[in-house]
């Protein structure tokens, strides 16, 4: 037994199941638990209240949606695609107004770097949630929807959101997805007949590529696609798409807190790159925005996307604050309306919690092969 007991690997092998047994044994008394206070208080348990009748309202949501049809399950999708679309379009605005902060920081110029400097430490120091709230109070002083400012006359701002015209996609889901996958694999070949071309040659080519492939479908279905633009009618717009001042409240305060962050993680990644390789661009008679963006810029992103990873999560996770103002995600849906109507507060945490982490998997994933692609390649 002693002799057992000092082989090291079966030692480490015996802790490991003794603690794995534990681990197990706890969770499994806490469940046990859960469950019989349950139905000492009269609550079932299970997932079949996914099939129930939602019976609330979602002020956004990308795709048709009635409280009166809707189940639980299709409002904890409505609230996941809300989130991947919030995550989507502030990771994209919170990125460039980042490289925006970043560039003027580093900016010879003495009074623009001494603003973003400024601009930088107050914004990220300021909590998240005090960034919604602020926003929030903003948005609600704009003007009426009769007094909506107009932007270019086809997009108009109020305090009742953001009217602009919509796109009406007339395929149902199965063309859809043949025509998303007949387009990625056009772009494919496009990428590996011109791989030694240049990158906006091979752009172009996309873009030309997808304007035929859509006007080639419009023949053949008859105007697939079609424009309505927004109308005052009454107290309200009628026609165009409009995103609600809780989304966009949402997506501004995240982008200002988060853009800070990925701000300095820029900075620090060129301020990284050694000095030489600008000094011998700049010998060359190349521009400092030309050095910076094809010299500077590209060597930096070794050291910009790892940290930037981290952040992408993180706004993602932010989602889950507009629940304090009435923005639904997946956190307001299923985590919020779902669980008090129901009452099934460990199956509904249980989802929420399900979805962040699938999310945040697969958006680490992508980014995992962003930064592969990024690093230098040894030969």
């Amino acid at each position: 037994m002693q002799k057992l007991w000092r082989n090291r690997q079966l030692r480490n092998l015996s802790l490991q199941a003794m603690a794995l047994a534990g681990l197990a044994a706890i969770l499994g008394f806490a469940g046990f638990n859960a469950v019989t206070n349950l139905q000492n208080s009269g609550v079932t348990s299970g997932f079949g209240f996914l099939s129930e009748r939602a019976g609330y309202d979602i002020n956004f949501s990308l795709v048709d949606y009635s409280s009166r049809t809707a189940t639980h399950t299709y409002a904890w999708l409505v609230g996941t695609l809300n989130t991947v679309f919030f995550a989507a379009v502030t990771i994209v605005t919170a990125t460039l107004c980042g490289l925006a902060l970043a560039m003027a920081r580093l900016s010879p110029n003495w009074l623009l770097s001494v603003t973003s400097r400024v601009a930088l430490e107050y914004l990220r120091n300021v909590p998240v949630l005090v960034h919604i709230f602020i926003w929030y109070g903003i948005f609600l002083a704009l003007p009426s929807v009769r007094q909506a400012i107009p932007v270019f006359d086809i997009a108009f701002l109020s305090n009742r959101g953001f009217v602009m015209p919509a796109v009406h996609w007339q395929y149902g889901p199965l063309a859809t997805l043949i025509f998303v996958a007949l387009a990625i694999g056009l772009l494919a070949a496009i990428r590996r007949r011109l791989y030694r071309r240049a990158r906006s040659l091979r752009l172009l080519a996309g873009i030309s590529a997808l304007a035929a492939l859509i006007f080639a479908a419009t023949l053949v279905s008859g105007a697939p696609v079609s424009f309505t633009y927004p109308e005052l009618e009454g107290f309200g717009f009628t026609g165009g798409m409009v995103l609600p001042p809780e989304f966009l409240v949402m997506w501004v305060a995240v982008t200002v807190y988060f853009s800070t962050h990925c701000a300095e993680v820029i900075r620090g990644a060129v301020m990284a790159v050694p000095k030489g390789q600008a000094e011998a661009a700049q010998a060359l008679g190349a521009r400092r925005r030309i050095v910076m963006l094809e010299v500077v810029i590209p060597q930096a992103l070794r050291a910009i996307v790892p940290p930037m990873t981290s952040n992408y999560i993180n706004i993602l996770k932010a989602a889950a604050l507009g629940t304090a103002i009435g923005f639904l995600d997946v956190m307001g849906t299923t985590g919020g309306s779902t669980l008090n109507i129901t009452g099934q507060a460990i199956e509904c945490i249980a989802i929420v919690m399900t979805t962040y982490m699938v999310l945040n998997l697969a958006l680490s994933a992508v980014m995992g092969k962003v930064n592969k692609a990024v690093q230098i390649k040894e030969r």
